[in-house]
């Protein structure tokens, strides 16, 4: 088995523990936002952790869902993730301004599927946090 790459676990362990840290707040404190996109960097690293381990070449990935496809490729035991819990992007409202699709559920589940792949992915690779 190819070495792990002590970057990435520390990059995630690092933003896991911010994520972590920042949920712990009253609700009304949260910075969702940030937890939104620390979440989905965090998901794309634990991704490229396990590609890399297995000899996958991520250089060409675009996005999350490039790394979501090819995890699957490797490991049909990424199908048991709702993945579908990434998707979220800007939408425009009817008055043309940006409108995210954060809030306290989508956020949480956003969490969850962190924890899950972190922790299948970790296993698989015998990484310790």
């Amino acid at each position: 088995m190819k070495p792990i790459n002590q970057e990435l676990v520390d990059s995630v362990n690092g933003t896991y523990q911010m994520i972590t840290d920042e949920l712990s707040k009253p609700q009304d404190d949260v910075v969702e936002f940030s937890v939104c996109i620390a979440t989905k960097t965090a998901i794309r690293n634990v991704l490229k952790l396990y590609l890399e381990n297995k000899d996958v070449d991520t250089s060409q990935t675009r996005n999350i869902d490039d790394l979501v496809q090819l995890s699957l490729k490797q490991n049909d035991k990424f199908n048991s993730f709702d993945f579908a819990s990434l998707n979220c992007r800007c939408e425009h409202t009817e008055d043309h301004s940006m409108s995210y699709c954060l809030g306290e559920e989508k956020i949480n589940s956003c969490y969850r599927l962190l924890v899950e792949v972190k922790d299948f992915v970790y296993d698989e690779l015998k990484v310790r946090s």
